[in-house]
């Protein structure tokens, strides 16, 4: 039985030996009859030798040629050497496989809960869309109810409410109404509102229905010479009672209305339109300035 063994190093530096190479040593002194050192082979006919299995640790190339086994004693010595190399090998290698499989295992089962994740975020996803919509619904319906609770309100600014007793207020506003502006109405409630920012007092004032309002409004021109007597005295102004919204739309038109006549220009602000010169102006969804028609400038001030 013959073995030809080489080992050569491909690199510099020196390399810890590994078990298995202990291994082959430990093979080559129990049988030191049957393992001769032969002559370097040629590269052509190392690469032509069938038999010869390579092994490549840690940039080290270790090249042996099997031995003949002959059924002798040291056949059955050789043979529990090479196993024991060989379960050297193997026992890592099983070891790695069980770790890859525990490995697999926790993928599979982490993938199971990813999916469940993303179940449950996509039922989150459509419940949040679905209160989404219901909180944009209720919007809707709120300020739906809003403006038909103000539908039949106006505010009164400049004129000081001396009664107290509601009766009382309410007849005082009936009086007012037929004396300025020549309208009989039936009111409904008087309530009193914050002071508006230059101090004047205003009133909240409800009809029993929205002909009421609308005859008041109709009328408001003749508040022009009930001002011009009142002399020191705050001005009346009759306006709609507007929501939030609402509110916050009229007060940019009224800003951009200013803006207008400080570039002397002729600008007045009646309902949701604005009138600049012969221009025509609304705001849009988003409270832009948008163009709707040209014509000639309304004569009613607001």
């Amino acid at each position: 039985m013959k073995m030809n063994t080489e080992l050569t190093a491909t690199t510099r530096t020196e390399i810890p030996r590994s078990k298995y190479a202990i291994m082959l040593d430990k093979f080559r002194k129990t049988t030191p009859e049957s393992i001769t050192s032969q002559p370097q082979q040629s590269k052509r006919q190392r690469v032509n030798s069938q038999e010869d299995i390579q092994v490549d640790p840690m940039d080290t190339e270790i090249k042996f040629t099997l031995p003949d086994f002959n059924g002798g004693e040291n056949d059955q010595l050789n043979i529990g050497i090479f196993k024991e190399g060989l379960n050297a090998i193997l026992t890592p290698i099983n070891s790695m496989h069980q770790e890859f499989s525990k490995m697999l295992t926790k993928v599979g089962k982490l993938e199971e809960k990813t999916d469940v994740i993303q179940e449950e975020l996509l039922n989150l996803t459509a419940l949040v869309e679905e209160q989404q919509t219901e909180i944009s619904n209720l919007k809707l319906q709120n300020e739906s109810f809003e403006k038909f609770k103000k539908q039949k309100n106006i505010i009164l600014t400049g004129l000081h409410i001396t009664k107290t007793d509601l009766r009382e207020r309410k007849l005082e506003m009936e009086r007012f109404f037929v004396q300025i502006l020549n309208v009989k109405v039936n009111v409904d409630n008087v309530s009193s509102l914050p002071n508006n920012t230059v101090g004047a007092p205003r009133s909240l004032i409800s009809f029993q229905s929205v002909h009421d309002k609308m005859a008041i409004f109709k009328n408001t021109r003749k508040l022009k010479v009930f001002n011009q007597n009142r002399e020191n005295l705050k001005k009346v102004f009759i306006s709609e009672d507007l929501s939030k919204k609402e509110e916050k739309r009229r007060k940019i038109l009224l800003n951009e209305m200013q803006q207008a006549r400080r570039d002397g220009k002729r600008a007045q602000v009646i309902g949701k339109k604005l009138f600049i010169d012969e221009f025509t102006f609304i705001l849009n969804k988003d409270d832009e300035l948008q163009l709707i028609q040209q014509q000639d400038t309304p004569t009613r001030s607001q």
